[in-house]
């Protein structure tokens, strides 16, 4: 990761950009499902170096985006107009969510499942819930490393503004989890992304439980929507081009 982009959007520009639009997301996640017997070795045991490299498949791009899941349609939104703009490739972190929840139903279909009372066993569906959450944040840890810029949609769905006394709380494990990330990792020059150029083509189970973390936003450079679409498409570095923007904004603010 090169640089964290904390976006505030005012209107349905990017919701509305991306109705209609044909998109591919997810179409690589509908490639890796396998039947979870293929993993089963002797012993009934499960190969989970190869479920991660199958499903969590070693994904690189230019731009990770970090959203509440109620900002699916906003995610994609943006994506399509990073995509078709400038021709960005977009990670929408909820495509790899979903890829762990349906390997979770898979697990738990086979090994948690009770058939004489109908109902999943408690303690075996903990430890298979632990086992596809390691592994979802791992993957998260792999493309959010390998992304050259990370954009987080800051909403009033992953951000809880209601305190006015507590900021920056969220109600979402994963938004927590991204951001945790995101500072954590190594930062490296937005260079060393770029081997070859770019690489261009061409959560809501149960509203009763309301657990909130504090989120730090403060390596992230604010940008507001207004902003983001002043950037054209100027050169063959279209990502250097917003860094431009962000740079002249961040000298004015301190004048």
């Amino acid at each position: 990761m090169f640089i964290g982009l904390n976006l505030k959007c005012t209107n349905d520009f990017f919701r509305n950009y991306g109705k209609n639009k044909k998109n591919n997301y997810g179409t690589e996640k509908d490639k890796i499902y396998k039947e979870i017997n293929k993993y089963v070795g002797e012993n009934n045991k499960i190969d989970g170096t190869q479920i991660l490299n199958d499903w969590f498949p070693d994904l690189r791009s230019d731009v990770f985006i970090s959203h509440s899941h109620n900002d699916l349609d906003l995610a994609i939104g943006l994506g399509k107009w990073l995509e078709d703009e400038f021709g960005l490739n977009v990670f929408i972190d909820s495509y790899v969510w979903g890829s762990a929840d349906k390997l979770l139903e898979k697990i738990d279909k086979r090994y948690c499942y009770q058939d004489e009372t109908g109902t999943y066993n408690y303690h075996k569906r903990n430890f298979s819930t632990s086992h596809v959450h390691a592994m979802l944040s791992t993957a998260l840890m792999n493309v959010i490393d390998k992304s050259e810029c990370v954009i987080f949609l800051n909403t009033e769905n992953s951000i809880d503004y209601s305190d006015s006394i507590i900021n920056n709380n969220t109600n979402s494990p994963w938004i927590y989890t991204e951001l945790i990330i995101s500072k954590l990792i190594r930062k490296k020059k937005h260079s060393d992304y770029r081997p070859n150029g770019y690489l261009q083509k061409y959560e809501n189970l149960n509203e009763s439980l309301q657990i909130l973390y504090r989120v730090d936003l403060e390596d992230f450079i604010d940008i507001t929507q207004e902003e983001l679409l002043k950037w054209k498409f100027e050169s063959s570095k279209p990502l250097d081009d917003l860094y431009k923007i962000i740079v002249s904004k961040l000298v004015l603010l301190n004048e």
